[in-house]
């Protein structure tokens, strides 16, 4: 009976075992150096060469992959297991991605800024100095003790002050300048609690740009000596990146010295010394007027993308930043909602939602049936047996004689083993319809469950052992209250005990699983942050406070199993005392009636007698179990039947004309959005009107309902009232599938999933490859093949200086969340998927944030040239990537300030265009670009 559990059991416990030891022979990483006060240079870096490290699971993996320039965002998954095993090979990378020559002596308190192209390896320098690259020769010294402030933001599930303070004693006036200087007081005006407001997990209840102020504001409040600064103004507004820069890159951080990654090339003339990185080397570094007096890369860069400022532009105001940046909603006081924990008996309704997704009456009976019938051939093969072996049925004499002869013969063995092959077939029977409608319930409970939530962790326990128990004892006790009558009377009382002891135990056990799947979940929810966290916590010195916050976490899971422990042993105690008594009693029984029933008939009943102790002890704790695992599919049918879910999908009446939407055509009229009924409103009754094939650039300072606009196209939230019209067709009329299979969005956060760079650009297999390479290779991702290469189906995505290349197919692998790809990379291979189903309507949400100037230009190029004939809205803080647009959508609160030519808008005095213009500090290159745009256009019409 317990031989498959054992079986399942042994599987797990050689997984398990497998795992750490792959994890106790894993690689340490590398420590980092020693802080020396004394050191003549804050940072330096001798001869030194980095590699992303490698797992053993993937050193013979041929597939090549692409260098990785970011850190580690692990993805929540279900079990820590899972976590680490993502975590360990999430940088599969080839022996030439990596960082190699490095040679660089930085002062004390100075401001470095580090420059390139993507995947030039900007990022990677930074995690090789934080320790997250092995470091394969050279040296590294550090004068001071460092901060990090990555390119993704990390944010714990805790409240923003804790996420700033990061453990570190609070104090009060220093935490007050340092939300000042990161510019995040009016941040804390709109949380409902201030400070003390819970943050959702990953931040998901802040914006990106409220997400990387919080970032910046922790190395700040760290008050590290040397602070490592990760391309932190790619998330906000130009207005916003121009304070954070003088306020606190160069106001609280003066005396810091810092490592500053940057894309935006007009802060440049301003730091002390510029490092120009290429192919994983560092080519240039010197003074700003030092390398564009040398003529080469860089200055060749600043010339063509390169932004300075004019002294007669309009100065940055602090007080008019602080004034003009406000939020339009607020957020609810509770953020993150306590996990459901229901209490009381399992209602019926549970087990009726189970049973209905098992299959209904219909396998219910089925299964009754094959129980009743397997238990009753063990009974009847154990008589048979029984009355064979004493060769006596206490019948008349000439009927005995014919037994007795018969039993003598060799049908009898046939007989018994015909009883015990029955009694196989029905067992089998059982056991594949037991399974049969395990598996059937959970597929439909999850099914049901996906439904409404597209993630949702599915756990379901398995009934087949609590049948085969159940109906055991139920068997025992007919057998012996047959052959010993005054059994019944003992047994009602005992019943009645046991009864007694399996509802207070019941109670106790089912809550007590409830309380630990709550607490598992924290457990859990805890490794995952710490394992997506683990470049900051590392670069912080904060493991140890970490695994302290791990073992806490551990030790109130644990207070849950050890109490249920306890209850299995006060209930063990008490059904063992009753099961002795039952045996006692039958005992007895079989002594008294020793002359009526024979020997063997006593044996058995015996026999059975003894079993009752097991069986009934199993029969009490797997119903309790039962209804303590009622636990998941109570969750499952929450999800399933509770939860609010987006608006109904069932309007086949109305569906689009195919080919929809034809030209691209946008009338929004009165559009008004509100996140809860209860909470204000966030889009305040907008109308525009968006010809087929304009390129709308949307611009506005942070959390003036920008993304929300963008949002709204997909009914990611449902407008309270107004319209949104594509091409005469009112979007709140047809189906979500329909509507989102037919546009495109390119995030701020790319999605890529696990799989292959042709499942992330072609997932339905629609395109020809072809298709693909010319996708990858507009976007700039890739750079020009030969025809040798490109017939062979090989792409370049870099040359190094010995003309050796660095290679990928379509079908090299893609790490879960893109994790093998910088930031800017994943944002390009976004940009291919968008120029691969070529929608008619494309919405950018700062979809080259992270991206080099450069590259932006090339994109942006492609974009007019691939998408002349598509409406384009994009969404952006970087003003010069949206200034040659047809027309800016200038936003401010919920409100449309703005609607015109970029050039017109500029020559509004009080505009807010305008504003936000002067202050990006590069007025005179907008306005002269916007000129061009408009008189080209003149020209053209």
């Amino acid at each position: 009976m317990f031989l498959p559990v054992a079986i399942a059991s042994i599987s797990d416990a050689y997984i398990s075992i497998d795992r750490i030891n792959d994890f106790l022979q894993a690689d340490e990483l590398s420590v980092l150096p020693e802080v020396n006060p004394n050191e003549q240079y804050a940072i330096k870096v001798t001869d030194g060469e980095f590699i992303w490290e490698k797992s053993d699971k993937n050193e013979n993996d041929s597939s090549p992959t692409i260098s990785n320039e970011k850190a580690l965002d692990a993805s929540t998954v279900s079990t820590p297991a899972d976590l680490a095993e993502n975590f360990e090979n999430s940088h599969p990378l080839s022996p030439r991605s990596h960082l190699c020559n490095i040679n660089v002596s930085i002062p004390h308190g100075k401001l470095i800024a580090i420059v390139g192209s993507v995947s030039s390896g900007k990022s990677s320098l930074l995690s090789a100095l934080v320790g997250e690259m092995k470091k394969i020769k050279g040296e590294v010294l550090f004068g001071g003790n460092l901060g990090y402030c990555p390119q993704s933001a990390w944010i714990q599930n805790a409240t923003l002050r804790n996420n700033i303070t990061f453990g570190l004693p609070f104090d009060e006036e220093k935490y007050l300048q340092v939300i000042k200087d990161c510019c995040l007081e009016q941040d804390l005006k709109t949380l409902p609690d201030g400070d003390l407001t819970e943050i959702g997990e990953k931040g998901i209840n802040l914006s990106g740009g409220q997400k990387q102020r919080v970032n910046i504001a922790r190395a700040v409040y760290y008050n590290a000596d040397i602070v490592l600064l990760d391309d932190p103004l790619s998330a906000v507004d130009a207005n916003v990146g121009k304070y954070l820069f003088t306020n606190c890159i160069q106001g609280a951080l003066a005396k810091k010295t810092r490592l500053f990654v940057t894309h935006h090339l007009h802060y440049l003339p301003q730091v002390d010394c510029v490092i120009y990185m290429e192919n994983g080397k560092i080519v240039e570094q010197g003074t700003y007027e030092k390398l564009m007096n040398n003529g080469k890369s860089f200055s060749k860069l600043i010339v063509e993308y390169g932004e300075t400022k004019n002294d007669d532009e309009i100065k940055n105001d602090e007080k008019s930043i602080l004034k003009g940046r406000s939020q339009t909603f607020d957020l609810p006081k509770g953020l993150m909602s306590t996990e459901e924990q229901y209490r009381g008996a399992v209602n019926n309704e549970i087990y009726f939602a189970y049973f209905k997704n098992a299959g209904g009456l219909l396998s219910i009976l089925i299964i009754i049936f094959l129980l009743v019938m397997m238990q009753g051939t063990n009974i009847v093969n154990n008589l048979w047996l029984s009355f064979w072996s004493s060769n006596t049925f206490e019948l008349p004499i000439g009927l005995y004689a014919c037994i007795l002869k018969f039993m003598k013969s060799q049908i009898a063995m046939g007989v018994y083993c015909a009883w015990g092959a029955t009694q196989g077939i029905f067992s089998i029977l059982c056991g594949i319809a037991f399974s049969y409608s395990g598996v059937k319930a959970a597929k439909r409970l999850h099914y049901n469950a996906i439904k409404r939530v597209l993630r949702a962790p599915i756990s379901f326990f398995d009934t087949t052992p609590l049948g085969r128990i159940i109906n055991r004892a139920i068997g025992t006790f007919i057998l012996i209250v047959v052959v010993f009558k005054w059994f019944i009377i003992p047994l009602v009382p005992l019943t009645i005990l046991y009864y007694l002891a399996a509802l207070f135990y019941r109670a106790s056990n089912r809550e007590l699983k409830r309380l630990g799947s709550v607490l598992r979940s924290s457990l859990y929810a805890h490794f995952s942050e710490t394992l997506t966290g683990l470049p900051i916590i590392r670069a912080y010195r904060e493991q140890e406070r970490f695994l302290r916050n791990n073992e806490a976490f551990l030790d109130i899971e644990n207070r849950a199993n050890f109490l249920t422990i306890c209850a299995q042993l006060w209930l063990s105690v008490r059904l063992d005392t009753i099961a002795n008594i039952l045996v006692l009693f039958a005992s007895f029984f079989a002594i008294i009636f020793r002359f009526n029933i024979a020997p063997s008939i006593t044996g058995l009943v015996l026999s059975y007698a003894l079993q009752v102790s097991i069986s009934l002890n199993w029969c009490v704790k797997e119903v309790a179990e039962v209804e303590a695992n009622m636990n998941s599919v109570e969750r499952l049918v929450h999800y399933s039947d509770d939860l609010e879910v987006e608006a109904e999908n069932i309007m086949l009446d109305n569906r689009p004309p195919p080919g929809w939407p034809a030209r691209g055509e946008i009338h929004i009229k009165n559009l008004e959005i509100r996140y809860r009924p209860d909470s204000p409103l966030v889009l305040k009754g907008i109308s525009v009107n968006i010809m087929a094939a304009e390129k709308i650039g949307t611009v506005g300072r942070t959390g003036c309902g920008k993304s929300t606009l963008a949002m709204s196209f997909f009914r990611f939230i449902e407008p309270t009232s107004g319209s949104i019209v594509i091409d005469k067709v009112d979007i709140s009329t047809i189906r979500l599938k329909d509507l989102r299979s037919n546009i495109t969005i390119i995030p701020q956060d790319p999605v890529l999933f696990d799989g292959t760079i042709r499942s992330n650009l072609d997932p339905f297999n629609e395109h020809s490859d072809l298709t693909l390479w010319n996708a990858l290779r507009r976007v700039h991702l890739i750079g020009l093949t030969s025809e040798k290469e490109e017939s062979e189906n090989v792409l370049s995505i870099s040359e190094q200086k010995n003309n050796e290349k660095e290679q990928i197919m379509l079908d090299s692998p893609v790490k879960e969340n893109g994790s093998n790809f910088s930031q800017g990379q994943q944002q390009l291979i976004a940009m291919a998927r968008a120029l691969v189903r070529h929608s008619k309507l494309i919405i950018m949400d700062e979809a080259t944030a992270s991206i080099d100037f450069k590259t932006d230009h090339l994109i942006q190029a492609t974009i007019r040239e691939e998408f002349k004939d598509n409406t384009v809205i994009t969404i952006a803080h970087r003003l010069r990537t949206v200034v040659d647009y047809d027309r800016i959508l200038v936003m401010d609160a919920g409100n449309v300030v703005g609607f015109d030519i970029p050039y017109l808008l500029m020559q509004k005095p009080d505009g807010l265009f305008k504003e936000m213009c002067e202050r990006s500090g590069e007025f005179a290159e907008l306005i002269e670009i916007a000129k061009l745009k408009y008189d080209s256009k003149l020209l053209t019409h």
